[in-house]
């Protein structure tokens, strides 16, 4: 029987290691999007990610049983994330240029608008951009970013409602 989430992690909590191995496989691929969503720099992302499972084993006995995994992964990844920006003395923003960070689609109307979203996006307070990068993109539901973040689920959904409106206003801003 393949264990749950929550299973495997309570078991590497309890010193079976080769667990982590189960949990990598199922989320390494979701966190370095996550990562690479919000900075743009794929050594970078591939770096943090593999951070967030030299944590999960660091920290394995913080990981209360019956909490939802994927929201203590998500929780251990922005950590990840803060740490660093904050080690480095840095920024999500400028990091490298916007156009050596977004890859351009075919078309270049569609290429323009995506760099707009990028700069739109990276001129967003740091937990706008956390927010909007966990709903929209890595399709986290409200009821895990309130567990992630330790906020209430309507404050979440406030929140979230907010830095739409506040990425709206930013993209036509620079689109113009």
């Amino acid at each position: 029987m393949i264990p749950t989430d929550e299973e495997a992690m309570w078991a590497v909590g309890s010193g079976d290691l080769d667990q982590a191995g189960l949990l990598f496989d199922r989320y390494h691929v979701g966190l370095y999007h996550f990562f690479h969503r919000m900075i743009q720099d794929r050594e970078l992302s591939k770096d943090l990610t593999q951070n967030v499972f030299v944590r999960l084993l660091r920290y394995r006995g913080s990981y209360q049983p019956g909490q939802p995994f994927r929201a203590w992964i998500y929780r251990v990844a922005r950590n990840v994330a803060n740490d660093h920006f904050e080690k480095q003395k840095s920024s999500f923003v400028g990091l490298k240029p916007i156009h050596e960070r977004v890859a351009a689609p075919d078309g270049a109307e569609q290429a323009e608008q995506v760099v707009t979203l990028q700069l739109a996006l990276q001129q967003l307070p740091q937990s706008d951009r956390d927010l909007l990068v966990m709903s929209r993109y890595q399709e986290l539901k409200y009821e895990e970013i309130a567990q992630i973040m330790g906020l209430s689920l309507s404050a979440v959904k406030v929140r979230v409602h907010r830095a739409i409106k506040k990425l709206k206003e930013l993209y036509f801003k620079h689109e113009n």
